[in-house]
């Protein structure tokens, strides 16, 4: 089963859907209430990153259904330059490495919820 089937794309995105709602219940009024090492920082978070997470697996799955490749770093994965970061738009293509080119990072799963 693809990551990009109708059944697995729905659950994922319900996923995506209940991460975000967490951070809207626990999100304070103003940034200034927004402190480190507290409940509320911490779900806002966990629910952000984990629902990036879920984003980019979709990505990675689709860049593996239309034959792409893989990124072969983390920071290929996340756009991020090492060097500097860039304000120019990235096209679809080159979030992901050349077809046939080796990775460290696992094929898409469905336990990443």
């Amino acid at each position: 089963m693809s990551v990009l089937d109708e059944p697995v794309l729905a659950e994922r995105t319900m996923a995506v859907q209940r991460r975000l709602a967490r951070v809207g219940e626990r999100l304070p009024p103003s940034p200034a209430y927004l402190q480190p090492a507290t409940d509320a920082s911490d779900v806002v978070v966990l629910h952000l990153w984990r629902a990036t997470q879920i984003v980019i697996d979709i990505a990675m799955g689709a860049c593996l259904a239309f034959r792409l490749g893989t990124p072969a770093t983390y920071a290929a994965r996340s756009g991020v330059s090492s060097r500097q970061a860039s304000s120019t738009p990235r096209s679809p293509t080159a979030w992901c490495a050349p077809p046939g080119s080796v990775t460290s990072w696992p094929t898409p799963t469905s336990r990443w919820t």
